[in-house]
């Protein structure tokens, strides 16, 4: 029995909510249904609680006078193909409606309990540098009751927001906006729904620290001369903020006004401090200046300080500078380049300092004496000058000059002629070993002999391509194959070197391994399934097993039964085997072995076949079925053991031994077993009837080979032999020749039976013969004696399941005819029982 949940779509359509069966195994009981957390159904407002049983009223009721509080409808779903689940429609139109019935039933309802976030409320540190689209939280929510706990069943949603999104299915937060405006705790609210609508609120407070800018290089102490007249760059600020603009600007200044300003530099993002124009500076009036520098994000500012320090004008004079010097590359390191020469009235200890154009000259100025020494050999050298400024230093004032420096006889690096490429290379995977993949064309204007070699990132390049190192010419390893499936990169850059012993060029090389579509092969070539028969949709795995070296590469399965297609097909991207229809091997026609050809091919179009057998049972999946609903026979209580009560049929829709059966009967609610019944369905007479009477109720039962059972109600009304004319009460036909479809399979059976005994009769005659004389071959032949030609007088063995010949009653001294037998009622098979059983006898089945 079924308690179940009913819930309105529209009109008189209802869907199955839910349901929970009970089984009873005895009547008047009180039964308690304690459905367990999990298997509980939510019910809503509007919906309907009812029970479905199989079998017909199985829940006590009252019948009451006049309406009843509640409207108690049920409808028959027996006619219905399917058996109903939850999630499936009934439209209850034309439902029976019971305004007077109280039903010994109640549904207990437990209370909803609201939802809540398993993780807020939150506090979480954030960053104003996070970028748009940015993951920053996950809100979970659940729900004591089971049937809410699911994501699709619990709703949460986040109050609007300009700077974070919520994805009400995802449930993520992540940034929709700059957060650099903002700055400490920023709440976001969120709520949660259950079905029933109870709601719980959250809140993810997000604390957003602004770190304030940094001035890397203050406190510092910069000069400048006491006669500076213009404008002065006298430092540059090293500030440096994670999220925000900065803005420098004096902040004050001791002592006060002070000519100084901050500003931005042209061209650049670095802030300068500069002197201003006509700055009136005087050693004697301030020797010092305190500047004190703030840089702000527009949240929080830092402030450092410059001193500035007055010196005098007097600066140091160099006395050989300008000049012009020329090297050879023979010059060794440690070699005099120039030796600079200066004085100061001011000050006996002068500072030397040096920059070159371009940088990176091959020489230093040693700060204590002006000397200008080489730090390498001019050997490698192929920058042919360059321009260097030589500053003299008297700690507070400065002198700049120039010197020139040539170097004569450089030698030439090697040129590569055949750069840049176009494009990449490529190579495809199990070209030949010492496949040419690129020609390194380079001269020399020297004249010098090039010489070629090669790295590789990864390193592993170099297992599969090689150089030549006189010629320059990249080929594919001579002892290692290239397989894209296995090398472990398929894209690899060289780097190549062309050097004269002298100096170097260099040329970088990207080379794509292509792969190439390989062949497939299944793992074995013969692939069996061994299945039973079964409905449209049914499923089959072959176990399908492809090999195909190409990584990534994917096969899609086609198969080809023949004369027998049609009748499975099979899932390209799985290789399933589903049935295309209900195979039912009783039926004739459909065979028991099918025998396809499967072709799999991959994504290049290369296939590969394999042999697929499918072995077919039949099951035993019917059950044995009476003709008649109900059996009623009639007899008088003197008749003796083994007489003839009645005869019960019963079919089976299986074929072969599934399609066995035997008879039984269910006597124990009968005093004794007063009846037995054949194998062929015939009732007789076990025990004496002697002072019984009235209906004697019984159950017929037929078992196949597989335990399955059909089951018919048999009732046997016994009467006392003095009556005149026996009252017999039956319901539906008088005998069964009153239904006209017994008379189409007895006329059947009949016209069988003539052509039986026309063949008989035949091959008897034919051998008379052989008969001896004074043989009566009807007699013998009636005896069970199988005629042949000489040895025509063989017994013949009984079929195995040959019905006994009921024994005769004994004789009753009675003017009345001892038996009456009357079927029940018209059968009650439906149309397509009865359908199939006459297909089946006449062969089609």
């Amino acid at each position: 029995m079924l308690f179940e949940v009913w819930r309105s779509t529209s009109g008189s359509a209802y869907k199955l909510a839910g349901s929970n069966e009970i089984v009873a195994y005895d009547t008047d009981m009180l039964i308690t249904l304690n459905v367990p957390s999990g298997a509980q159904t939510t019910v809503y407002p509007g919906d309907y609680i009812g029970w479905y049983t199989e079998y017909g009223e199985m829940v006590a009721f009252t019948e009451g006078s006049g309406p009843e509080p509640d409207d108690i409808k049920n409808t028959d779903l027996r006619p219905s193909p399917t058996t109903f689940t939850p999630g499936m429609n009934l439209d209850w139109s034309s439902a029976s409606a019971h305004q007077n019935r109280n039903y010994g039933i109640r549904a207990t309802i437990d209370a909803n309990s609201p939802p809540f976030f398993t993780n807020l409320n939150s506090f979480m540190i954030a960053q104003p540098t996070w970028a748009v689209g940015y993951l920053v939280y996950t809100v979970s929510a659940s729900d004591p009751n089971p049937s809410d706990t699911t994501i699709t069943q619990l709703t949460i949603t986040m109050n609007t927001d300009s700077y974070f999104s919520f994805d009400t299915i995802t449930h993520e937060v992540r940034v929709v906006g700059n957060l650099t405006p903002l700055s400490g705790n920023y709440s976001l609210v969120f709520k949660v729904v259950d079905l029933c609508e109870y709601t719980a609120t959250g809140t993810l407070t997000l604390n957003i620290y602004n770190e304030p800018p940094t001035i890397h290089n203050l406190e510092a102490t910069v000069e400048v001369l006491e006669n500076q007249m213009t404008e002065l760059l006298l430092y540059t600020l090293s500030v440096t903020d994670p999220s925000d603009p900065v803005t420098c600007g004096v902040s004050s200044t001791i002592p006060r006004p002070a000519p100084f300003s901050v500003r931005m530099k042209p061209g650049l993002t670095d802030y300068g401090v500069y002197v201003n124009n006509n700055p009136g500076l005087s050693v004697s009036a301030n020797a010092n200046y305190n500047i004190f520098i703030g840089c702000s994000d527009g949240k929080s500012t830092t402030v450092g300080k410059l001193v500035v320090h007055v010196v005098a004008s007097n600066s140091p004079v160099i006395t050989n500078l300008p000049h012009s010097v020329t090297l050879t590359t023979s010059a060794q390191i440690t070699d005099l380049v120039f030796d600079v020469d200066a004085t100061d009235v001011d000050s006996p200890t002068l500072t030397y300092t040096m920059t070159c154009n371009p940088l990176g000259c091959p020489f230093q100025i040693l700060s204590g004496s002006g000397r200008i020494q080489l730090t390498s050999d001019l050997l490698y050298q192929t920058v042919g000058s360059y321009d260097v400024t030589v500053t003299v230093s008297d700690g507070y004032s400065s002198r700049l000059s120039s010197l020139s420096v040539v170097i004569s006889g450089l030698n030439t690096a090697p040129l590569i002629t055949n750069v840049p490429l176009a494009s990449s290379l490529s190579i495809q995977e199990h070209a030949n070993l010492g496949t040419s993949v690129y020609q390194v064309k380079a001269i020399d204007n020297d004249g010098d002999t090039l010489y070629y070699t090669m790295t590789s990132l990864p390193g592993t390049g170099l297992d599969y391509f090689q150089i030549n190192s006189a010629t320059g010419l990249i080929t594919t390893s001579t002892t290692n194959a290239i397989n894209y499936e296995t090398i472990p990169a398929t894209s690899f850059t060289l780097y190549v070197r062309v050097s004269d012993r002298i100096l170097t060029t260099d040329l970088n090389l990207l080379v794509n391994v292509t792969n190439q579509n390989e062949d497939l092969y299944f793992s074995q070539q013969v692939y069996r399934v061994n299945t039973n028969e079964g409905n449209v949709g049914q499923q089959m795995n072959p176990w399908l097993s492809v090999i195909d070296t190409d990584i990534g590469d994917t096969a899609s399965y086609f198969m080809n039964c023949g004369s027998n297609s049609g009748y499975m097909t099979m899932a390209p991207s799985t290789g399933l085997l589903t049935y295309a229809i209900n195979y039912d091997l009783d039926k004739p026609g459909l065979p028991t072995a099918i025998t396809c050809i499967v072709t799999a091919r991959d994504s290049g179009g290369l296939t590969a076949t394999a042999t697929l057998s499918v072995s077919i049972a039949e099951i035993n999946d019917n059950t044995p079925t009476f003709l008649s609903t109900s059996y009623t026979f009639t007899v008088y209580n003197n008749i003796g053991i083994g007489t003839s009560v009645g005869n019960v049929f019963a079919f089976d829709g299986d074929i072969g031994t599934n399609g066995q059966f035997t008879y039984s009967l269910d006597q124990t609610t009968l005093a004794a077993n007063y009846f037995q019944i054949s194998q062929t369905g015939y009732i007789t007479l076990n025990n004496y009837l002697s002072g019984v009477l009235g209906n004697l109720d019984f159950t017929a039962k037929a078992t196949d080979t597989g335990g399955r059972q059909g089951f018919v109600l048999v009732r046997v009304t016994v009467l006392a032999p003095t009556t005149t004319t026996p009252a017999t009460t039956t319901i539906g036909y008088k005998n069964m020749l009153d239904d006209k479809r017994n008379i189409v399979w007895i006329s059947m059976l009949a016209v069988l039976a003539l052509i039986v005994l026309a063949v008989i009769l035949y091959v008897c005659l034919n051998y008379l013969r052989y008969w001896p004389i004074g043989f009566d071959p009807f007699k013998e032949c009636a005896k069970g004696f199988e005629c042949r030609k000489p040895d025509c007088l063989k017994s013949k063995p009984r079929p195995r399941f040959q019905p006994e010949r009921p024994k005769p009653p004994p004789r009753v001294e009675s003017p009345i005819h001892p038996l009456a037998v009357t079927p029940a009622e018209k059968p009650q098979v439906s149309a397509d029982v009865y359908n199939f059983w006459m297909e089946k006898w006449n062969g089609n089945v």
